[in-house]
């Protein structure tokens, strides 16, 4: 399967004029999920909020279904969600301070609009 490239071999296409590709550590900084231990996972809503991955998210905002007594790693409000295993790419903008497991990793983006930057990650181009 032939993939098309631009006049950059790192380039999957030409983007948007006004636009250019930069490495993703330029414009946020990703930090990855962590499996706290199952004993601190609850129903009964002690702890954090914790977002396992995909099943979690809504349109733009996760809904918590599960908590975290001793989270490992933490999201912020605002914090980009990142689906990181299949379905690779699913995004939601963290709404609470959560725990983040390894199926997801978490951005806090350098730019003033998260919202434009979560619709950037979760364009299918």
């Amino acid at each position: 399967m032939k993939r098309m490239m631009s006049s950059h071999s790192d380039d999957p296409y030409k983007p948007p004029k006004g636009w250019k590709w930069v490495k993703l550590g330029k414009v946020c900084k990703v930090i990855m999920g962590q499996s706290p231990p199952s004993k601190t996972y609850n129903m009964e809503r002690k702890g954090l909020p914790f977002f396992q991955g995909k099943a979690d998210f809504g349109e733009l905002y996760p809904t918590p279904r599960v908590w975290c007594s001793s989270p490992q790693k933490i999201a912020q409000p605002g914090d980009i969600l990142i689906s990181v295993r299949v379905p690779v790419g699913p995004t939601n903008l963290a709404n609470v301070t959560c725990c983040i497991w390894t199926r997801l990793g978490s951005s806090l983006s350098y730019s003033r609009n998260r919202t434009e930057m979560a619709l950037v990650l979760s364009s299918q181009h």
